[in-house]
């Protein structure tokens, strides 16, 4: 949508180019949408899996690959112990298996919950320019043993 948004903008600026920008944005929509295709095939034995993310980034990545994404932030700090113990019992229940933390955000919390319900820390950085990459470290967190 960003993308057609910013095509149209272009073309409202530039109509001279109008020719250029959509095909350059026909292009790009055929390309995303492969990706995307490749996404969903990866996550389809997995549809339904829930995962846990310190900070819920992941929403629509969720949303779109039929998964659940459960966030254990509170208000963007350190969460009380009693709502760790609700979302690590959610965590428990829906048989997540990973952990996604953004690199470099270490967390005495994260550790805890972890090592409580067994499940795997993966690092993601979700502003990464390489944003195909991350998608399918996350996918690979996801989908992996």
């Amino acid at each position: 949508m960003l993308a057609k948004n910013r095509t149209d903008a272009l073309v409202k600026i530039d109509s001279n180019g109008k020719d250029y920008y959509q095909a350059n944005y026909r292009k790009l929509d055929a390309e995303l949408a492969v990706f995307a295709d490749s996404l969903r095939q990866v996550l389809a034995p997995v549809r339904g899996q829930a995962f846990v993310v310190w900070h819920p980034a992941l929403s629509y990545f969720a949303r779109d690959y039929g998964l659940e994404q459960i966030g254990i932030e509170y208000e963007g700090k350190e969460a009380p112990a009693g709502f760790v113990a609700e979302k690590m019992k959610e965590a428990r229940k829906k048989n997540a298996r990973v952990f996604f933390m953004q690199t470099g955000a270490g967390s005495r919390q994260a550790e805890t919950v972890c090592a409580g319900i067994g499940l795997r820390r993966v690092e993601i950085n979700p502003l990464s320019y390489d944003w195909k990459k991350e998608m399918r470290r996350i996918a690979d967190g996801i989908t992996s043993e």
